[in-house]
């Protein structure tokens, strides 16, 4: 699938006689979004789910930001795109990305961008962000590679004998909240990182129950099903224990 120019984001200072703001309103919070008519009946379409959806009725409407609205609507149009693979969500979704890009990133480093909010308002805003650009990459035929980030300076620096680099190994730790640590990124960062943990979390287990895994592990090293299934989760003196730490923190 391929977008048209007229689905990008448009700018704004000031409408066409194609486009037409789109207000979402969460609480005493707006925003507006440029939608062109090619596209008006889904957007409104996706406006009143949202609004009739579970998630408004959690959200705190007074602290809510409108960088926060922009993240959950984006967020929510999304996982209604993929739910149901409905093509036509898909523009959508980029023009609000954009418009998150835009209006609040200023077309930064979405890291460095929200490194000023709130924790919980900055997870929010992350994972919407990659949620989206993972959706898109999967679903479309739309060029993403503007949103690539740059090259790292340090490593660019060290490529051009201009800095070096050196570790220094510190031991895996023995921090007692260090799975805690893992669900929270692998919650901002699912949609991308997903992939990885499950195939590394499979071979990890089978590992964990090997004749020479079973003779270390009194059972199975399950991280996935750690994460699915957080009552699953064995008690922290476990988890600190060298042959499960450092397995899991090396993930």
């Amino acid at each position: 699938m391929s977008f048209s120019s007229r689905s990008r984001q448009p700018s704004f200072y000031g409408l066409t006689p194609s486009q037409r703001p789109l207000h979402v309103r969460v609480g005493k919070k707006e925003i507006s979004i440029l939608i062109s008519n090619d596209h008006w009946g889904s957007a409104e379409q996706l406006r009143e789910e949202f609004n009739q959806s579970s998630l408004i009725e959690s959200l705190n409407t007074e602290d809510l930001t409108k960088i926060e609205l922009t993240a959950h609507f984006l967020k929510f149009i999304t996982e209604r795109a993929d739910q149901d693979d409905i093509q036509s969500f898909y523009p959508l979704v980029l023009i609000v990305f954009e418009h998150l890009r835009e209006r609040y990133l200023k077309k930064n480093d979405v890291h460095a961008a929200t490194r000023g909010l709130p924790t919980e308002a900055r997870n929010v805003v992350i994972r919407a962000y990659f949620t989206a650009l993972a959706s898109l990459n999967r679903e479309t035929e739309f060029d993403l590679s503007q949103y690539q980030n740059s090259p790292s300076a340090l490593f660019t620096a060290a490529k051009n004998n201009k800095a070096s680099l050196f570790a220094v190994f510190g031991g895996q730790g023995a921090n007692e909240d260090y799975f805690n640590e893992f669900v929270e990124v692998y919650s901002v960062y699912e949609s991308i990182i997903a992939p990885y943990v499950e195939a590394m979390s499979q071979i990890i287990r089978d590992l964990s129950v090997s004749e020479f895994g079973k003779s270390v592990h009194p059972k199975p090293l399950d991280i996935l099903g750690w994460l699915k299934n957080p009552e699953s989760l064995p008690d922290s003196q476990y988890l600190i224990w060298g042959p499960v730490s450092l397995p899991v923190i090396g993930l």
